[in-house]
């Protein structure tokens, strides 16, 4: 306690008492002690809380390592899960960074490298650019510079797809398979418009070609589920699907067995799938939305209205259920989401539907 001596106290002699000043004095240092009092226990009931929940976040986080660590000790392939950007149509100004330059300037046989370094760098940079139609005529004219360069062929084609020129990229392809029958990065590529094509059957050569290429695995797995359940063989579209996701854990892998046990009428699996898919990523609103007929089909009303509320809260561009959504549709469709445009007549079968899913191919087999 801080004690304060009026002066007259200390000054003048016994007997003589403190003015009226001095007393009001010693009453505000006493008031303002008291104060400074309370102010610091205020300031240690904040410091005791702000300690609890930072030991709180600790615990919380190395449980979350703890998990990612087990995680990856049984995928050993598998990276940090974190949520990445909303999932949209594959962006055109987006680098296609594979084969790279100095892969093709390598594979070059002969003279005017320089030349094909000059035609290749402005390709990439108008393409940057959103200068399509300039780019692809780089791309041509270096071609012509080193017509049997398969890195080239390959990025060629690679733009060719992300542009949606499929018979353009097709045709590079089919040459670069005469150059080089096994080459992984044009067999994943055939194998997609091959699968992509509903009037056409899956190459099972080229299937076999990718698969055992570790880069392009779990794409052509995937492309394989698709097929499988366009032709309504949905026992094997999950073992397709199970086997593509096997070494890497993605909301979208989640969402697409989730799907197929819908498909096959089993709702309850099914939503443990739809969990892990959202768990992953909460905006996804296409497995809110799955989630919910799935529920409406087991008559949880309550839970299907909790996840329709989730769907519409997500505002993720471009999801496949905005059409029911906006325009008040059932809300049970026929089929999946992700397997609804199979029932429109000569809709591609990987390209076309949810732009999600596309992207999400486009990464794997354009993007890699």
């Amino acid at each position: 306690m801080l004690i304060v001596l009026p002066r007259s106290q200390k000054l003048e002699p016994p007997g003589v008492s403190p003015t009226y000043y001095e007393d009001h004095l010693l009453e505000r240092v006493s008031l303002l002690e008291l104060r400074i009092s309370q102010l610091a226990q205020q300031l240690s009931n904040a410091f005791d809380y702000i300690r609890h929940e930072a030991h709180s976040f600790e615990v919380e986080k190395r449980r979350l390592e703890q998990v990612y660590a087990s995680l990856r000790a049984s995928f050993p392939q598998i990276g940090e899960i974190k949520n990445d950007e909303l999932a949209g149509e594959p962006s055109r100004s987006r680098v296609i960074s594979s084969p790279n330059l100095d892969q093709i300037i390598g594979a070059h046989e002969g003279s005017n490298s320089a030349l094909l370094e000059t035609l290749c760098s402005e390709a990439i940079r108008t393409f940057e650019n959103h200068e399509e139609k300039q780019g692809f005529k780089n791309l041509s004219k270096a071609r012509e510079v080193s017509p049997e360069n398969l890195p080239l062929i390959v990025l060629s084609a690679r733009y060719f797809l992300m542009c949606e020129r499929f018979i353009d990229a097709e045709i590079l392809l089919e040459k670069g398979r005469s150059i080089e029958p096994e080459n992984a990065d044009v067999t994943i590529l055939l194998t997609a418009l091959r699968a992509d094509d509903r009037d056409r059957d899956l190459d099972d050569e080229l299937l076999l070609i990718a698969k055992n290429d570790l880069r392009f695995s779990s794409a052509a797995y995937y492309l394989q589920g698709m097929r499988h359940a366009f032709d309504i063989k949905y026992e094997k579209a999950l073992d397709s699907f199970n086997r593509s996701f096997e070494s890497e854990i993605t909301p979208e892998a989640e969402y697409l067995i989730g799907c197929v046990y819908a498909a096959m009428g089993n709702d309850a699996e099914a939503v443990e799938h739809f969990m892990k898919a959202v768990a992953l990523d909460l905006r996804y609103a296409d497995a809110w939305f799955m989630m919910s007929a799935a529920y409406r089909r087991m008559e949880n009303i309550l839970s299907a209205n909790e996840s329709l509320a989730a769907a519409k809260d997500s505002r993720e561009s471009r999801a496949q259920c905005l059409k029911f959504l906006n325009e008040n549709e059932q809300l049970t469709p026929l089929l999946p989401l992700p397997f609804l445009h199979f029932e429109e007549p000569k809709t591609r079968i990987l390209f076309g539907g949810s732009a999600r899913l596309r992207r999400f191919l486009f990464d794997r087999i354009v993007f890699t």
